[in-house]
């Protein structure tokens, strides 16, 4: 295994137990770390080769600021990390990454049908919803650890390729 998944690997197990003492108010932080470690194991395709790296998040999420403060210092394949924020599907312009927020999971389908197939990663903050097309849901267990789901035909519909360090991370029911 490589420097990099090992490091990997001990940042979401290290995220996994520091959570558990946390509700999922204070957990922004954790999930801007996953969207940040989730960039880093998924490969979009070259066409997709702008100079910037585009997270637009929809609806209103305290994960906003947490990532518009690692965007400051972090990068994503050398490009610079760009945070956009919208309340509505009509509004999403081109993303690499759509994060769903809680009070906007409704929108699903319509944020679904708006990317249709492109090269887009969509996170959902809400449980369950890689079982209605999300590529990624977060999922906070009865002990407050925080995980995630992946849906990877919805993945593969968006022609990305997921590390399979990062689907054995995955939680499985």
């Amino acid at each position: 295994m490589s420097n990099r998944k090992c490091v990997f690997l001990v940042v979401l197990l290290a995220l996994g137990t520091a959570t558990q003492s946390f509700g999922q108010i204070s957990n922004y932080k954790a999930y801007s770390i996953y969207v940040y470690s989730f960039s880093k194991y998924i490969n979009w395709p070259e066409q997709n080769s702008s100079e910037e790296f585009v997270i637009t998040v929809v609806g209103k999420s305290k994960v906003r600021e947490e990532l518009e403060s690692m965007a400051q210092t972090k990068n994503v394949g050398g490009k610079k990390i760009v945070i956009k924020n919208t309340h509505s599907a009509e509004e999403i312009g081109s993303s690499h990454i759509v994060y769903l927020s809680d009070d906007k999971s409704s929108q699903l389908d319509e944020i679904l049908t708006k990317v249709g197939d492109a090269h887009t990663l969509v996170i959902a903050e809400r449980d369950g919803l890689v079982k209605k097309g999300a590529s990624i849901s977060f999922i906070a267990l009865e002990d407050n650890t925080l995980r995630f789901e992946v849906n990877e035909d919805a993945l593969s519909n968006h022609h990305l390729k997921v590390s399979k360090s990062l689907l054995s991370l995955a939680y499985k029911e």
